[in-house]
């Protein structure tokens, strides 16, 4: 039954990402559940130049790419930013 869970769980998230590359002209190429947190879910998406981009849903929604060394940006479902360089604090 749990395995039945997950993957309904995994299916859901496939589609919200799926939609948010849609969004902003990319593609998914993977995703999983964050080995820190397993509440997020983190995808491999490539941009419209093949450029991959690793962007995390936390708990409360928000969607969030990772550069790596702590920086990373909060970005809307559609497209509008914020830009921060401090992962504290990212739930």
């Amino acid at each position: 039954m749990a395995q039945s869970k997950n993957n309904k769980e995994f299916q859901v998230k496939k589609v919200i990402f799926q939609a948010l590359c849609k969004n902003h002209g990319w593609s998914l190429e993977a995703l999983s559940q964050n080995p820190k947190n397993r509440k997020q879910w983190i995808a491999r998406c490539l941009d419209d130049q093949g450029m991959p981009r690793n962007i995390l849903r936390t708990e409360s929604g928000k969607f969030i790419e990772l550069f790596g060394g702590k920086k990373w940006r909060e970005f809307s479902y559609v497209g509008t930013e914020t830009v921060s360089e401090d992962s504290s604090g990212v739930s």
